[in-house]
């Protein structure tokens, strides 16, 4: 934008130049009477034309003459360039976007592939939208296009420049920060957010006061928990192999610990393979909820192997599933090879990959054309499911806003709602795959309202269960004394320790399949 300015400032001052030309010469030349005159004869004189209606006579006349003569050639392909840039710059994309200034805006700051995948996908649900793909070196016949009733817009501006073509209305603007930097995408949603514009930034970053209007979305979290949506636990299956790397295998693992949580009496196993170390440091605490490497309580088991996967060929042939989520494509589908060449498998084998692959036995996900649309990068509806959590506990047993909760208290919410398909699960007997619909959170709601004088205990036991993980995975302990700050919780004891008013408040985990259901949110 700046460098449009400049060359406005240029173009200005040229036209200044000429105009004060054709003054002088309208006063100093006795043949020119007019300003059209003489305009005329410097516009002939610099396209080198030269008809000889008009020939200066005085000194001054001259020189003007001589100087756009002389400086006819540059000077007009100056002038043709400076106008061929000018239009080819910010200038028509800057024009088309105050035009549709009121309208909703999806920005991108890039035109990268994810972006152009979560654009696509935004075409097909929002009709009346903007959508603008940032940084783009479209020509400028390619710069505009319309699908559907959507108008797309590769602009070269960045999103800065953008935004300032609508100094208001910001809050019809939704602006996706989905470039590799993951801190830069943070710092960035901070200052765009302060602006009034909605911001979805791809990032790891978890900070404790999440500005308003920020969300941040981590595409090795979304795979995990994508995968544990997408792909269930059926309940016959008890031995897990998980083989996988820091970025994407602890995500998958965490949420599974989260998300597998189907009765008190469970018994799962995990045996993880790879580089787990920063993971094992994490949750030190596993140990009082699990048995870890043989040591904890009892119920589902974990296990971290030091040896290599091909030295527990029994293990890998006996597994129910396994689920290869290295750092690297290539290495998965090394992997993926390796295992199908040299054993003989019973269980599925998952393979977490960037890109899908139409190979039949693999079973790939956590692709970016999975995970690059609108309610996983959004989370819309998950989110709002949190924040009614929030509010049936406020209801009864007050506590804080939204928007006052600590980001950990708000992703205690989130984890709660994102276990509501499981429940349903349980309720109706079948894995439910995918999101879960409103139609199966009614029908669920159904049967737990049938079944809940007999089976309170065995409900309020499993929400207290998967409650008491979430908390131990991020550290907390058991104290008397409940403190926040310091993590220490008085009601991390087992189900059958606690009050009756205490096991009363899990009910509400199981309602809200009843508010989803019937589309009270």
């Amino acid at each position: 934008m700046k460098r449009e300015k400049k060359r406005l400032i240029i173009v200005l001052a040229f036209l200044a130049v000429l105009m004060i030309s054709a003054f002088i010469l309208q006063n100093v030349e006795e043949g020119i009477s007019s300003p059209q005159e003489a305009l005329w004869y410097l516009v002939v004189t610099l396209t080198t034309v030269g008809y000889g209606d008009l020939v200066p006579q005085s000194l001054p006349g001259r020189l003007i003459g001589a100087f756009f003569l002389i400086g006819s050639v540059g000077l007009l392909s100056w002038i043709i360039g400076l106008a061929v840039s000018f239009i080819n710059g910010n200038f028509l994309p800057g024009l088309r976007l105050r035009i549709l200034r009121r309208k909703r805006w999806y920005l991108f700051s890039d035109d990268g592939p994810r972006s152009s995948l979560l654009a696509d996908r935004l075409s097909e649900e929002d009709s009346d939208a903007v959508i603008i793909l940032c940084g783009s070196d479209a020509s400028i016949d390619q710069q505009f296009s319309q699908k559907g009733k959507h108008q797309i817009l590769y602009v070269p501006m960045d999103y800065k420049e953008c935004l300032s073509e609508r100094p208001g209305h910001r809050d019809g603007i939704c602006l996706f920060l989905l470039g590799e930097d993951g801190w830069d995408n943070y710092l960035s949603a901070k200052s765009a957010a302060a602006s009034g514009c909605k911001v979805y930034a791809r990032s790891g970053a978890r900070p404790d006061e999440r500005p308003e209007g920020v969300t941040l979305f981590s595409d090795s979290d979304a795979a995990g928990r994508m995968f544990w949506l997408d792909h269930p636990l059926e309940p016959q299956e008890k031995e897990l192999v998980i083989i996988g790397g820091k970025r994407y295998g602890e995500p998958l693992l965490e949420k599974g610990l989260l998300n597998n949580v189907f009765s008190p009496d469970q018994s799962i196993s995990y045996h993880v393979f790879g580089d787990f170390a920063h993971f094992k440091g994490l949750h030190s605490r596993l140990k009082e909820i699990m048995s870890v490497d043989g040591e904890g309580a009892a119920g589902d088991s974990l296990r971290f192997h030091q040896e290599p996967w091909e030295n527990c060929p029994d293990l890998l042939e006996g597994a129910d599933r396994i689920i290869l989520c290295t750092d690297s494509d290539d290495e998965d589908l090394e992997l993926y090879w390796a295992l199908r060449t040299y054993y003989p498998l019973r269980g599925k084998v998952f393979v977490r990959l960037s890109r899908m692959v139409e190979e039949p036995g693999m079973i790939v996900f956590g692709s970016d054309e999975e995970l690059y649309e609108p309610e996983t990068v959004m989370s819309n509806t998950l989110v709002s499911l949190g924040i009614r959590v929030n509010e049936l506990y406020r209801s009864r047993y007050g506590g804080k806003k939204w928007e006052e909760l600590s980001e950990f208290h708000r992703q205690s919410s989130i984890a709660s709602a994102d276990h509501l398909s499981v429940k349903a699960s349980i309720l109706l007997g079948r894995a439910i795959r995918g999101r879960l619909t409103q139609e199966d959170s009614r029908r669920a709601f159904e049967v737990y309202k049938e079944t809940a004088a007999k089976k309170h205990d065995l409900y309020r036991a499993i929400e207290h269960m998967r409650w008491m993980r979430f908390h131990t995975i991020y550290n907390w302990r058991y104290s008397e004394v409940r403190d926040n700050p310091l993590r220490r919780h008085n009601l991390l004891l087992p189900y059958e320790e606690l009050a009756l008013s205490e096991q009363e408040k899990d009910d509400d985990a199981w309602l809200l399949l009843g508010e989803y259901g019937s589309g009270n949110m």
